[in-house]
């Protein structure tokens, strides 16, 4: 839905931030499962008594499938409308251990944002992390929510593009410091506070690939669906 609106409202929307969004599952068969089949899914629930009497980790306890069919035909209907207009600046935010959404779609939405909103970012948080798809909130199982928070926030009072933000890595692999990379490069005012924090999870090994080996990917790894 954030999608939709940042494509559909742009003038409106100052930043919209996409947290491992529903573009399409991390699996055909999945998406096959939920246009088609009308049922119920239920969390699973924790085997131990004490577990049964706590309410649902995630404040309710499941959803029909119909209704996740409307979001698949959003995200798929964004997946088309991102490739054709400009949308509001786009923080994709991925996570090679999520199992349920594709990190492939994620990074062609960026891709495709990126040419017509330059300040769209992405990130792919590294498998050795092990954040999963519900990545909200430490209860949903999130060990590094104040991170995500701190990301969040850099995204939002920089003003960066992403092309400046992968020139910032690129330089850091030099053995230089954020803080000297941007004194060099006169952007202090265009960074927030948080974007050092930020660019430990910008994967700089890619973007020295992509500049000094004629690499594509545009600054993160490639996902791995599962």
């Amino acid at each position: 839905l954030a999608a939709w609106l940042a494509l559909n409202n742009s003038a409106q929307i100052d930043r919209a931030i996409l947290c491992a969004p529903y573009l399409g599952a991390s699996s055909k068969v999945i998406d096959l499962f939920v246009q088609k089949i009308d049922t119920y899914f239920s969390w699973a629930v924790a085997p131990d008594s004490a577990s049964k009497n706590l309410p649902p980790a995630l404040g309710y306890s499941g959803f029909a499938t119909p209704a996740l069919r409307a979001v698949l035909q959003l995200g798929q209907l964004c997946q088309q409308r991102v490739k054709q207009t400009s949308a509001a600046p786009t923080f994709t935010i991925s996570s090679e251990s999520d199992r349920a959404v594709s990190n492939f779609d994620h990074r062609h939405f960026f891709e495709a944002a990126l040419k017509h909103q330059p300040q769209s970012w992405h990130v792919l948080f590294d498998k050795v992390l092990d954040i999963p798809h519900s990545m909200m909130t430490v209860q949903d199982g999130h060990r590094y929510q104040h991170l995500l928070n701190v990301m969040i926030q850099a995204f939002v009072e920089s003003d960066l593009t992403w092309a400046e933000v992968e020139e910032i890595a690129y330089r850091m692999t030099k053995n230089r410091g954020f803080n000297a990379v941007v004194a060099d490069l006169g952007w202090q005012s265009k960074c927030s506070k948080d974007m050092p924090a930020t660019m430990t999870m910008v994967d700089k090994w890619a973007i020295v690939v992509k500049r000094e080996l004629g690499g594509s990917r545009p600054g993160m790894r490639s996902p791995r669906d599962r």
